[in-house]
């Protein structure tokens, strides 16, 4: 007999980073919450809002059929387009540290580019799954592309450059998953680097992240001063950890601990054996998505499983590697983990979309 079934183990792992991810929000931001706001609870409250909606988007995202998503592909985009360059506009875009990367609606805050990562990856599944394989893939490249650097240049301008970077990643990988020759890639990386190196150099700020990174003891009060916290926060962790809530960097030593570099708290608290078993759980995210792209009952279904699938992939990846001081410090945040509103939300609708794809495919009992 055929039956249609969710993905049960994508949904608990799902449910367990972001369980995890609330406990360690709540952790790592207590005493920052406290000596900020008077109120240690600030930022926990704030994300069990958000994965609360999150969890209701995700149910209903799952309950539809995700090919509607097909047919507002455009208008996802044209509404990603429009929050990207209202988040520019003074007055609207909040300006937090020089960047213009939130809007406020009342009370709430809104992240835009969160925004950006799903409505491209729908429209370039929709597109590519409309085109014929006999078509001129360098036409369907280059139309990528330009549907990619829309998003980038918007992103960039916030300035975001490792948002933006993703960007481009994502729709690489997407090209790639429909079936692009790799001479394309090779092509697009090598005229690409020359311009991602003067986008880099321009700024002052990105080349002293850079250098930082190799030598973070050159300016250990200032340039290296996070990549150096961090690296104390993962060290003092040991094999087990100094315990959950025991923290040392979270006493303000780490900017934010809540934020960008709440893995390297987590190593602190719960050390090696923690961090591996995060690490896990986004090794069985990761397969389980590809497992539902590769089952996938249509071309539309397995891009989009896949696209979604890479995002959190990526991000996760980064997160890691900028937090082991593997790669210059950027601002990606690690999918579940990370405190943030926009992010839970959009990735719980990615993950509806997952789930409604996984019910659609036939599976034999």
């Amino acid at each position: 007999m055929e039956r249609k079934i969710v993905d049960y183990p994508l949904l608990y792992v799902t449910l367990l980073l972001s369980l995890i991810g609330v406990v360690m929000i709540f952790s790592a931001s207590y005493y920052y919450a406290y000596y900020q706001f008077h109120d240690s609870y600030h930022f926990l409250k704030k994300q069990l809002i958000g994965l609360v909606l999150g969890i209701a988007v995700m149910y209903i995202t799952s309950q539809m059929d995700y090919k509607i998503f097909k047919k507002l592909s455009v208008l996802f985009y044209i509404t990603g387009t429009v929050f990207l360059v209202l988040v520019l506009i003074p007055g609207i875009g909040k300006l937090v540290n020089n960047a213009r990367r939130w809007i406020d609606i009342g009370p709430i805050q809104f992240q835009p580019s969160e925004l950006a990562k799903y409505a491209l990856v729908i429209l370039l599944a929709s597109y590519l799954d409309e085109t014929a394989e006999t078509k001129s893939k360098f036409k369907v490249f280059i139309i990528s592309i330009i549907l990619s650097s829309v998003y980038f240049i918007l992103i960039y301008k916030e300035p975001n450059m490792s948002t933006a970077i993703l960007i481009l990643a994502i729709a690489m990988l997407m090209l790639f998953a429909w079936g692009l020759n790799i001479g394309y890639f090779l092509t697009i990386g090598s005229l690409s680097l020359p311009v991602l190196y003067y986008l880099t150099v321009k700024e002052a700020y990105r080349v002293e992240r850079i250098q930082a990174l190799f030598n973070p003891w050159a300016d250990p009060t200032d340039k290296g001063y996070q990549i150096i916290q961090s690296l104390y926060a993962i060290g003092s962790g040991g094999l087990f950890g100094m315990g959950l809530g025991q923290s040392r960097q979270k006493l303000l030593y780490i900017p934010e601990p809540h934020t960008d570099f709440i893995f390297s708290i987590l190593c602190e608290e719960l050390g090696f054996a923690g961090a591996v078993s995060i690490i896990i759980l986004f090794i069985l995210f990761i397969w389980r998505g590809f497992v539902i792209a590769l089952n996938a009952p249509d071309r539309f279904g397995l891009l989009l499983a896949f696209g979604i699938t890479s995002i959190i992939a990526v991000q996760a990846i980064l997160n890691i590697a900028v937090v082991t001081a593997s790669v210059p410090a950027t601002g990606v945040p690690m999918p579940f983990i990370t405190y943030g509103g926009s992010s839970i939300l959009f990735h719980m609708f990615g993950v509806g979309i997952l789930l409604s794809i996984s019910r659609r495919i036939k599976v034999l009992k």
